[in-house]
């Protein structure tokens, strides 16, 4: 069986030896064949890293057939990112496994029965969000708070009609109307001249 390996540490300061000789060991042990080594030294938080980047376009090209990892949190920002991880590589028929959460092995019935146990956790969690958010503009709107894209003030309108009376372009207009906090695209100013037809 091809194996690749994956490492991370959250910081440049911090060494990847451990993980990467204890990996390789775990993969000669095996009798797995090491067909690409993958490592990031950045926080997991961030869901895009080089490392794991290229480690997932090497299992599109189905270069491996099992990822092996330290451990669960060194792929994913959390049990939901890992979870898409992996079902990705299953998608692509590659297994999973962790190497110090030994029941983590998409090679095994256990290691399956486990993932699925994950996945019902990850779709809770995101049930959770979906309903935290739902609560929170209702909330919002119930306070008076107007959600969406706020509505030109009456102020930029009156500027955007007086600079366009004085002859300025589309463009030109949008450009003297806009600040830092509140941009006025060219859209806007045409909108704003269509309303006055």
């Amino acid at each position: 069986m091809r194996c690749a390996i994956y490492c991370r540490v959250s910081t440049d300061d911090q060494n990847l030896d451990r993980q990467v000789d204890e990996l390789r060991e775990f993969a000669a042990r095996m009798k797995w064949e090491l067909d690409g080594e993958y490592s990031d030294k950045l926080s997991g938080a961030q869901r895009s890293r080089p490392g794991l980047d290229a480690m997932m376009e090497a299992a599109e090209r189905r270069e491996f057939d099992v990822l092996t990892v330290w451990a669960l949190d060194r792929v994913g920002r959390s049990t939901l990112h890992t979870l898409e991880i992996v079902e990705k590589l299953d998608a692509l028929g590659i297994h999973f496994r962790s190497y110090t959460q030994g029941a983590i092995d998409t090679t095994s019935p256990t290691g399956k029965l486990v993932l699925t146990i994950l996945a019902g956790v990850a779709e809770m969690e995101r049930s959770q969000i979906r309903d935290r958010v739902r609560s929170g503009l209702s909330a919002a709107r119930k306070r008076g708070v107007r959600l969406g894209q706020r509505p030109l003030d009456d102020l930029v309108r009156e500027r955007v009609l007086a600079l366009a009376n004085s002859g300025m372009s589309v463009r030109m207009v949008a450009e003297k109307v806009s600040t830092r906090r509140y941009p006025v695209s060219k859209s806007s100013v045409q909108r704003i001249l269509a309303r006055k037809k």
